[in-house]
């Protein structure tokens, strides 16, 4: 394909009938204005190369040669407004430009499937409709950062990536979890009642005046005579089926990956019931619980095997 401007049809950005040029596929095409911010906007704010820019409409990669053309040309027109706004309504949805492999549950995804978080990470969102449900359920929203970076999530990230009833949710316990300092004094949320109190900022752990319940305030559980790590440490391991190195995870997907040295993250395993996995049983291996729940099918075999003693 050359990079010459056809004959005259409808520019599939702005919509007016123009010089248009062919972009690889067999039914779009751009005039100049409209594809040289498109380019430029692919190349600036969703960091792709010139050779991995697709059609916005069939996802089609343009051919490396228009794009450099296009680029080169000095004395290009401002688009038009409304081409204007239809990109940034494009790049607001937070949607991936390319196909992409989900960090969480390692399948290949569609753009449409995709959620790009304010730090630039990529997961598809049903992952992240999980992940962001499980802690805002299990009363940890006040840590919930992206999966592979760690950075905090912002409020539009999570707010996006949930369900109207879990939004309410996350409502009410932000506004019952705001920490606050005031002389000293911090306010929490019991996890029991989930009525909300304030404590000496200095304690670990204290009675609910509401349920009078007793728990800490680091994990939420009640372990008398027990440091709250050591607790952590006993509870939260793991053991991989492959090396027999301990695995400790805090909230997140139970399909995990071994890291130590033997392995080297070329094994996974279920944290539940500590059976080696492959990639392909990340899903399967949970079933209608996925693997943010509570239960996978090596648990559900023990208790099954365990109600027929």
């Amino acid at each position: 394909m050359g990079c010459k401007p056809s004959r005259k049809f409808d520019c599939y950005f702005c919509k007016k009938r123009c010089k248009t040029y062919p972009l690889g596929c067999s039914s779009h095409g751009g005039c100049e204005s409209c594809l040289f911010t498109y380019f430029i906007r692919c190349i600036s704010v969703e960091s792709l190369e010139i050779s991995q820019i697709p059609c916005l409409y069939c996802r089609t990669l343009i051919p490396k040669k228009l794009v450099k053309y296009i680029l080169s040309k000095k004395t290009i027109q401002a688009p038009e407004p409304c081409w204007t706004l239809t990109i940034e309504s494009i790049l607001k949805s937070k949607q991936p430009l390319v196909n992409f492999q989900c960090p969480i549950c390692f399948t290949l995804q569609i753009p449409a499937n995709g959620y790009t978080l304010k730090c630039g990470d990529v997961f598809c969102r049903q992952c992240l409709n999980m992940y962001i449900t499980e802690k805002i359920r299990g009363n940890d929203q006040s840590s919930i950062n992206c999966p592979d970076c760690k950075k905090p999530l912002n409020e539009q990230d999570i707010t996006l990536n949930i369900e109207p009833q879990v939004s309410e949710l996350y409502e009410q316990n932000r506004i019952k979890m705001l920490s606050f300092e005031y002389e000293g004094e911090k306010l929490i949320i019991c996890p029991f009642c989930q009525e909300g109190f304030t404590i000496n900022k200095e304690e670990l752990e204290s009675r609910c005046p509401f349920c009078m319940k007793l728990f800490c305030f680091r994990c939420y559980t009640y372990h008398p005579k027990s440091k709250c790590n050591l607790i952590v440490a006993i509870q939260g391991v793991t053991n991989c089926p492959k090396c027999g190195e301990g695995v400790m995870k805090v909230g997140g997907c139970n399909f995990v990956t071994c890291r130590w040295k033997v392995c080297r993250g070329n094994v996974h395993f279920c944290y539940l019931c500590g059976q080696q996995l492959s990639i392909t049983e990340h899903g399967s291996h949970y079933g209608r619980h996925g693997a943010f729940g509570k239960s996978c099918k090596g648990l559900e075999a023990r208790n099954a095997i365990a109600n027929l003693k």
